[in-house]
């Protein structure tokens, strides 16, 4: 007895393929929706750190993306690689947003949800950066002073900057925005 479009073996199948391939697609849009929210949040972030937070203090910017490219790629001082730097610094705020929007429980659109799940995903991301990329990529140690240091150096901005980066990832993504 064969599988003919008749039999109701048949309708089980299908009806199980559909759905196995409409949770991968949610998965992949849900995803793609939050690299564009990281895109955004990176983006607005660099923007932060280069034109504002070390301005106030009189430092130039180095993003620690720059350093990765000085050290791994480059072969000058990380100063110099400022646009490599933000262009490496969206790319992996894009793929930590898709990352972000899989895990993200469904919440209800509220500020308090926003601000909630934005803190801690940016304390997370925070310390991951922190304690993986700035100490073992890196091998970069911060501390925590605020004033006369650049973000890459301060602990304490590095913190406030994914604090704020996962505070626009999760409004974005709870919000529906993307």
């Amino acid at each position: 007895m064969g599988l003919d479009k008749e039999s109701n073996e048949y309708g089980k199948i299908n009806k199980n393929l559909e759905k196995g391939g409409e949770k991968r697609i949610s998965y992949m849009s849900t995803f793609v929706g939050g690299m564009i929210a990281g895109i955004v949040g990176a983006s607005l972030i660099t923007l932060l750190i280069v034109s504002v937070m070390d301005k106030r203090v009189g430092n130039k910017s180095i993003l620690p993306a720059s350093v990765f490219v000085s050290k791994y790629i480059g072969s000058g001082e990380a100063d110099g690689y400022l646009n490599q730097g933000i262009l490496l610094s969206i790319i992996y705020g894009s793929l930590i947003g898709g990352i972000v929007a899989i895990m993200l429980p469904i919440v209800s659109m509220t500020i308090v949800n926003v601000l909630v799940w934005g803190v801690l995903v940016g304390l997370i991301v925070g310390i991951i950066g922190d304690k993986f990329g700035m100490e073992i990529v890196l091998g970069m140690k911060m501390d925590w002073v605020w004033e006369g240091k650049p973000v890459i150096q301060s602990r304490i901005k590095f913190m406030v900057v994914n604090i704020i980066y996962g505070i626009i990832v999760t409004g974005i993504l709870i919000y529906e925005i993307v």
